[in-house]
């Protein structure tokens, strides 16, 4: 029922279709009933109203999608002519009324908002507290049923119909709300990936670095595991872009991306530290382990058909971490074996 017609439709919307077509039941019994009791017309013609209401609200509801003015004109009847009918015709209290009129209630708190939820629900509220008040004092002013059958039958009816609705209510609006919860959950780890991750490469950004590189120097002081970091940059990039235009450029830094990533594995954290710079943390890795990654990625990059055919390099810094190295030394002398490739002809790393 979430979809009808192809169409997704609100939880207000859906809620007071329940409630209408609950009417509608409740409506087609009535105008049968009393029919076939042969009952006074009035008895035949109020819920035969309400009936072609219902029925015409829903029908037009579903077609437009407007359900406000139809849910205002279905629950008006309904609370100030079919259930005051229903509550003096059917034994007031005692009768299948007061069920509905709990189930009515319900309806009215998800449907409406502001000021015509207030109206609807303080109004009925009011109306049938002052009903019962009235039979209190007045008892004979609410016709009795003809038999105990008729009044248990009655009951159940209004029973059964309030149950439904209400369970319908129930299951559609847990429905709804976990797929809005889901939907929320989903949208907040997007957001998360989205704050750690370069828009154009895909890997890590320089926030998420900054962050890991302290954090597995934290694990390393702790549990003495070896940690390295490599901070790599492509050789002579701003040339590429002037020559070859920025388009190119971005291809260039997502192809060397991904071709780095290839050699990667999970002890690896590799992100964009900015422009053409890119940063590897080596986790429970010593100087061998990383250069040897080091050499089957930069074999990688060799193999790479550049789509204009000048070859693209790049030049790496290694830094190793040793107890008590603060965070920036860390970075300072990975930065400066960085400059000392560079010095020393680029497409190479030193440590």
């Amino acid at each position: 029922m979430n979809r009808i017609l192809g169409k997704d439709l609100p939880l207000e919307h859906i809620v007071f279709l329940c409630g209408a077509m609950a009417g509608i039941v409740l409506s087609m019994i009535g105008v049968i009933g009393n029919f076939a009791m042969k009952l006074h017309i009035v008895s035949v013609l109020i819920p035969l109203v309400n009936l072609v209401i219902d029925i015409i609200c829903c029908v037009y509801t579903i077609k437009t999608s407007r359900w406000q003015g139809a849910a205002v004109l279905v629950f008006f009847f309904a609370s100030f002519v079919l259930f005051p009918f229903l509550w003096y015709t059917t034994g007031g209290t005692m009768s299948s009324s007061l069920p509905l009129v709990i189930g009515l209630g319900v309806v009215l708190v998800i449907v409406f908002h502001g000021a015509q939820r207030a109206f609807f629900f303080f109004t009925t509220l009011l109306l049938f507290s002052t009903f019962i008040i009235i039979e209190l004092y007045f008892p004979d002013n609410f016709i009795p049923y003809p038999d105990r059958m008729s009044w248990y039958i009655d009951v159940l009816i209004g029973f059964v119909l309030s149950f439904l609705a209400s369970g319908g209510i129930a299951y559609f609006s847990l429905v709804r709300y976990n797929s809005a919860k889901r939907k929320a959950e989903e949208l907040v780890q997007q957001l998360e990936i989205i704050s750690i991750t370069d828009p154009l490469t895909k890997i890590y950004n320089r926030h998420h670095l900054m962050a890991r590189i302290d954090e597995e120097m934290r694990k390393a002081f702790d549990n003495g595991a070896p940690l390295t970091l490599c901070i790599l940059d492509i050789d002579l990039f701003k040339s590429v872009n002037d020559t070859y235009g920025h388009l190119y450029g971005d291809d260039v830094l997502v192809t060397m991306t991904s071709t780095i990533s290839r050699y990667l594995g999970e002890n690896e954290v590799f992100g964009r530290y900015g422009g053409e710079e890119f940063i590897i943390i080596f986790i429970n890795s010593d100087l061998t382990a990383t250069l040897q990654i080091i050499d089957a990625f930069y074999e990688g990059i060799r193999n790479i058909d550049w789509h204009y055919g000048r070859p693209v390099t790049v030049s790496g810094g290694v830094s190793v971490y040793s107890k008590g190295i603060s965070y920036s030394k860390f970075l300072e002398n990975a930065d400066a074996n960085l400059y000392k490739a560079k010095r020393n002809g680029r497409n190479r790393v030193e440590h």
